[in-house]
């Protein structure tokens, strides 16, 4: 019987989740691969991830979980040892009330029980509390020495799980510092497993900066940060006439120390891994142009891709499927709007709005205002559904909650609106006119190649750009067409992105098979030669 290859995908969040489950499905449906998925930060909905694990067939664990099964030990612990002594007690205090020995030993023999067991139980609890207490304080500190403690504690439950479950390959959605991601790298690379990075999302070097340019701690002059900045440059970024760093010192420096940081940190995906299964041409630029190694590069397309051009394929079919469930009129075409989520950029957004709940309704009550369209909101991973039940009650006037497979979503509208997610370079391969309402003011210029991505910043602009696109069918089409012409460099929309994916990940596991085995006769000779080194006699003879 052929073993079957073990592909270890680890996740941290629920954008994770969504890319690594359409890959995981892939690896099961090649038949050559057992994918295991790890969660190792907690998120909302992570429990519903699990279930749907076990629905596709992927073992999964979550982080705190034994990796292999608990082995019987042939000892008791301490707790079950004080039960048998209670039960032993208990069956002597029986005895004690058939007549069998003086009543007075039973008064006896029921104190000291009673004593112990009081005494033992305040002795757990106290020691409970105190563990609670250091816990408390070790999470609550910033001190260096505590950020040295969680790294190096990261990177021991990284080495124990790819040890323990014996991966061929290990599979990232992003190589991000603020994970500690590169953690799963070292680990795996200390006993020869290749890594392999499937990137999710679209995010350069301004978007971090954007979201730390006033924080005081990221700034790269104060005399924290200075140790840092002048041992590793490669942590210093200016943004906007401000010398930034990527995280302080006391949080960086542990990284550098225990080899687990990026060789470009302020880059998502800047990483040491093997390789990086870019879904694009433009990505692959977009890479090249941020430092990443070309020899790292490679194009893949993303199974998500693969989704996308299976729903196009048959768009009539699935779109009509899709009205008949909320009830809406077939003949109408689809808009597909992706709210934003909160982020740390809310002066911006002040400008304009007095709260993020005021924007949202603008939002809302502009998509509201447009007739003979069907329309689908689209949340962010970390919105929560019920918080927009609502809007599934609307399904008969034309607007509904949208499922949750955005890629699947994008193929199936004719207009995409967004504010600045990565989720636009989808609807580009698609041929999709977006409107990008950049409602924090971001202003990155990722979109700017894209003659079909129409960015507004103002309300008002919003609101007309949205009229025009759905009244104007000339403006309409002129989008479509700038779309068209630059789809192909945005995507891989050919079916084939999937089979990409497979023939990559066994070829890592191949030529790491083929390492080992040509190391393995060096590694024994280097152990023989130190084995007769070391019975060297300690003198010579004259």
């Amino acid at each position: 019987m052929i073993r079957k290859n073990r592909v270890l995908l680890i996740v941290y969040n629920a954008a994770h989740f969504r890319e690594l489950s359409r890959l995981a499905k892939v690896f099961i449906d090649s038949g050559m691969f057992v994918p295991l998925m790890l969660f190792v930060s907690p998120y909302p909905n992570m429990s519903e991830h699990c279930q749907q694990c076990s629905r596709l067939g992927v073992q999964a664990w979550i982080r705190g979980q034994p990796l292999q099964p608990t082995s019987h030990k042939a000892w008791a612990p301490a707790l079950l040892l004080l039960n048998l002594l209670l039960k032993i007690t208990q069956f002597i205090a029986r005895l004690l009330l058939l007549g069998l020995l003086p009543s007075i030993a039973v008064n006896i023999l029921r104190r000291i029980t009673k004593l112990a067991s009081s005494l033992y139980t305040e002795i757990l609890s106290y020691i409970e509390t105190i563990k609670l207490a250091v816990y408390s304080k070790l999470r609550s500190s910033d001190s260096l020495i505590v950020q040295l403690l969680r790294a190096y504690r990261q990177l021991s439950y990284a080495r124990i799980v790819c040890r323990t479950l014996r991966p061929d390959l290990v599979v990232l959605a992003e190589d991000n510092v603020e994970y500690i991601s590169g953690a799963w790298v070292r680990a795996a690379h200390r006993i020869g497993i290749p890594v392999m990075i499937v990137p999710y999302c679209l995010a350069g070097l301004d978007e971090p900066a954007a979201v730390y340019a006033n924080d005081v701690r990221h700034q790269a002059d104060i005399p924290e940060n200075r140790p840092l900045v002048r041992s590793y440059p490669q942590w210093v970024y200016e943004y906007q006439g401000r010398r930034l760093v990527r995280m302080p010192a006391h949080q960086a420096l542990p990284l550098e120390w225990l080899g687990i940081s990026s060789p470009l940190p302020w880059l998502m995906n800047g990483t040491y891994a093997d390789v990086i299964a870019v879904e694009s041409p433009f990505m692959r630029d977009y890479y090249l142009k941020q430092g990443v190694a070309r020899e790292q590069i490679v194009l893949t397309g993303t199974a998500g891709d693969d989704a996308i051009h299976e729903s196009l394929q048959n768009i009539s079919l699935y779109r009509e499927q899709l009205y008949a469930c909320y009830g809406m009129l077939t003949e109408r075409p689809m808009i597909l709007c992706a709210l934003p989520p909160i982020t740390s950029a809310m002066a911006a957004l002040r400008e304009e709005f007095s709260s993020y709940a005021e924007m949202l309704r603008f939002w809302l009550d502009c998509l509201r205002e447009i007739e003979n369209f069907n329309i689908f909101i689209s949340l962010h991973p970390t919105m929560s559904r019920e918080d927009f039940a609502f809007l599934d009650e609307l399904g008969w006037w034309g607007m509904a909650l949208a499922p949750p497979d955005t890629a699947r979503m994008i193929a199936l509208c004719d207009i995409y609106i967004a504010s600045v997610s990565s989720t636009i370079r989808w609807a580009i391969a698609c041929g999709k006119p977006v409107i990008n309402y950049d409602v924090y003011r971001f202003r990155f210029p990722d979109y700017r190649p894209a003659r079909g991505v129409v960015t507004v910043e103002r309300k008002e602009e919003f609101r007309q750009v949205l009229h025009r696109i759905t009244s104007d069918k000339q403006y309409y089409e002129a989008l479509r067409l700038a779309q068209i012409e630059c789809q192909a460099y945005w995507g891989m929309i050919d079916g084939k992105s999937s089979l990409r994916l497979i023939n990559l990940a066994e070829h890592l596991i191949e030529k790491r098979q083929v390492q080992c085995r040509k190391s393995a006769p060096e590694r024994f000779s280097k152990f023989i030669g130190k084995f007769l080194h070391s019975n060297k006699p300690a003198y010579s003879k004259c």
